[in-house]
């Protein structure tokens, strides 16, 4: 059990200083990463230098069991990093991970005593991630480093990982409680408030059979659960500098068994939508079928395509265009409820990023036959 941090401690410095770093926290900066954790960067100083670690504060209301999360993050770095370093030294490509750093009594985590969990990581030095889509390289190697983690991590036995969110990426669910909170009386009004509301209403009333595809065809045997990293957005890959090589995954919150599917869908939807998740003008949103080959052929040159089974390859224009209006899904159910789950700046923000997704499934249906005709030829 973690130790509970004393009272008085909640303030973000405070907490810094009761992880092992190398030097004295002298300063925490809050960083906008992410919809749901606070993050922040923590600057060390030692003997007239400095370093940075990075620290956050786990949303409660989304992760109530921390210890879970923090155990499959351990399973993961643990088996990972000796494989990354074995690469690593075979020349080419440089990958790394972030590393835990423990609590001055050994814990990889602190509650404070509003109940809420805080942890610290390493920080990737000389990377940085593009919220929005640079350009081709940047979509390969999102692609790349992608399907080399799904490759790493194909053997670490799922029996071993918690599940850190239930129900995650379980697009039947997210339709059950998006109709529950929708027929409630502030659901209502909220989708009845404007007529971008209501459009997005019929988008869902619309487009809800789609919901089943991938459940049901791993209930049949169709898809295998296999170890994934459950939020592969363009955002939590870092690139190099230097090089312009991706070289890190981050954000492991969601690390869990689940569909690969999942992992491949998210990653493509964030990356082919040049206007990115949050466009001034919605009307600018589309899906590009050209960086969408160049992110499969990545996949498939990192090794990682010929593991798939047949039957998982038939599937990946499914996930193309569910993850989307999954996304969606959740955003639009989020507005109804008042803004509960994801972190707002502003009052429509919820509706507007909703609004986003249901615009790129739009435009993927629309090219069903070109995407699927793509797939096809690279062997997918």
């Amino acid at each position: 059990m973690a130790p509970l941090v004393s009272k008085g401690f909640i303030d973000p410095l405070s907490v810094a200083r009761q992880f092992e770093t190398q030097g004295l926290a002298v300063e925490v900066i809050e960083i906008p990463f992410g919809k749901v954790n606070l993050t922040y960067r923590v600057r060390v100083e030692s003997q007239g230098s400095q370093h940075y670690f990075i620290l956050q504060r786990i949303a409660k209301n989304v992760f109530p069991r921390p210890d879970y999360m923090m155990h499959n993050l351990r399973v993961l770095t643990d088996y990972l990093q000796p494989r990354i370093d074995r690469e690593n030294r075979s020349g080419g490509r440089i990958y790394q991970l972030p590393r835990i750093i423990q609590t001055r009594d050994k814990q990889d985590f602190i509650i404070d005593e509003e109940g809420y969990a805080w942890r610290a990581l390493s920080q990737i030095e000389n990377a940085r991630p593009f919220v929005e889509t640079q350009d081709d390289q940047h979509v390969y190697e999102v692609g790349y480093v992608l399907g080399y983690f799904h490759r790493l991590v194909q053997d670490i036995p799922i029996d071993q990982l918690h599940i850190t969110l239930p129900y995650y990426h379980v697009t039947p669910r997210y339709l059950k409680q998006f109709d529950e909170v929708a027929n409630t009386p502030l659901g209502r009004g909220r989708r009845n408030h404007s007529r971008k509301a209501q459009e997005a209403y019929r988008f869902v009333q619309t487009h809800r059979s789609c919901v089943d595809v991938l459940e049901d065809a791993q209930s049949c045997g169709r898809l295998k659960i296999r170890p994934v990293h459950g939020d592969p957005k363009s955002s939590n890959i870092l690139i190099d500098e230097h090089t312009g090589n991706a070289t890190a995954l981050i954000d492991f919150d969601s690390f869990q068994p689940g569909l690969i599917h999942y992992d491949i869908g998210d990653a493509v939807r964030s990356l082919c939508n040049l206007a990115g998740e949050e466009p001034s003008d919605s009307k600018k949103v589309c899906f590009d079928r050209g960086l969408m080959r160049t992110f499969f052929q990545a996949y498939q040159d990192s090794g990682m395509m010929a593991r798939l089974t047949d039957a998982e390859r038939s599937h990946l224009f499914d996930c193309i265009q569910l993850i989307p209006f999954e996304l969606g899904l959740r955003f639009y159910a989020d507005y109804l409820a008042g803004d509960v789950y994801f972190k707002t700046d502003y009052l429509l923000q919820n509706l507007d990023c909703a609004c986003v997704q249901f615009t790129l499934v739009e435009h993927i249906l629309t090219q069903e036959k070109e995407i699927r005709k793509s797939l096809k030829s690279l062997g997918c």
